[in-house]
């Protein structure tokens, strides 16, 4: 599946970023409330959200509208859309729009032609809402008082350790992630698919049971459209975790930041309704396991360091 609520719940191991996308033969002229996505309920699942990335086919006229909890943005004309620059990594990204209830995207072409394969790309960060996060995010339901949350609560009540959460997640990427990687490659393959049949591109394995992977990126063919040229990523023991199309993947830019772990191995697939030669390449790190970072796959880390991560300090 593409991004999607029932995917975010699905996450085991967050934060996560991920991109998706929107291929159309024809927007058609006169279309007002084109969805782009719609991530609805987001307190239900306990999960947050984050707009991260977000571009399309530039065409002067066609306008894109983001929705975010009780914020939303006047019409952007994708004309002027696709002169920004796609940045260096999530530090500049000039997108970061979050939710705690609901975020939400649509398109309108109210010019009087229809536009041919038109595309939209986008990335969302989805991660667990911690104490902080009702201060940026005001759908955020403020957590009950109680045991469980009371040493994070106390860390936030310190005004200089309060300014600094929640920590975006490039700031983690950064500080928690990146001094431990081992290895950090970018393994690619050119294939000729079959239609229909899903091709193993590319397969990465753990080396030792004290380190995980992360694909931190990914660059693909965008194939035609109409081939429904899609990508299939396999997450430890789910072959096919995760699916989103090449074509709007491939379009804007060559490489699309991606966060996602793994704690075995990580395989991408391309499969195709036509014949064709395609490429792939995806970046992978192998980063040794810390306490933050065990906390963050589910498993008991001292009480300190779950601490900070609950009151997004760390």
């Amino acid at each position: 599946m593409g991004l999607s609520t029932g995917l975010f719940q699905q996450l085991k191991y967050l934060p996560a970023l991920l991109p998706d996308g929107l291929y159309l033969p024809s927007l058609a002229a006169g279309v007002a409330n084109q969805a782009l996505f719609s991530y609805t309920g987001l307190a239900t699942l306990g999960r947050v959200a984050r707009l991260r990335d977000l571009r399309t086919l530039a065409q002067p006229g066609v306008t894109v509208q983001v929705t975010a909890d009780d914020y939303a943005s006047s019409p952007i004309d994708t004309g002027a859309l696709g002169l920004v620059p796609a940045p260096l990594g999530l530090a500049t990204a000039p997108w970061q729009v979050g939710a705690g209830q609901k975020l939400v995207a649509t398109a309108a072409n109210l010019t009087s032609g229809a536009v041919s394969n038109w595309w939209a790309r986008w990335a969302v960060e989805v991660d667990l809402p911690n104490l902080a996060d009702p201060q940026v995010l005001p759908g955020v339901p403020e957590p009950p008082a109680n045991p469980a949350t009371a040493a994070a609560q106390a860390l936030l009540q310190d005004p200089v350790q309060a300014l600094q959460a929640p920590r975006p997640l490039g700031a983690l990427i950064e500080a928690e992630y990146r001094p431990q990687i081992r290895d950090a490659v970018v393994l690619g393959q050119t294939l000729t698919l079959n239609p229909g049949t899903p091709a193993l591109f590319i397969q990465e394995a753990v080396l030792n049971p004290q380190e995980i992977l992360v694909w931190a990126g990914v660059a693909v063919s965008p194939g035609t459209g109409s081939d429904q040229l899609t990508l299939v990523v396999g997450v430890d023991d789910n072959d096919q975790f995760y699916t989103t199309l090449a074509y709007p993947l491939g379009q804007a830019g060559g490489w699309v930041p991606v966060f996602l772990q793994a704690q075995k191995v990580l395989k991408f697939s391309l499969v195709s309704q036509t014949a064709e030669t395609v490429s792939l390449a995806v970046g992978v790190w192998h980063v040794r396991l810390t306490d933050a970072i065990r906390y963050r796959l589910g498993q008991g880390v001292a009480p300190a360091v779950a601490a900070q991560i609950e009151a997004g300090l760390l």
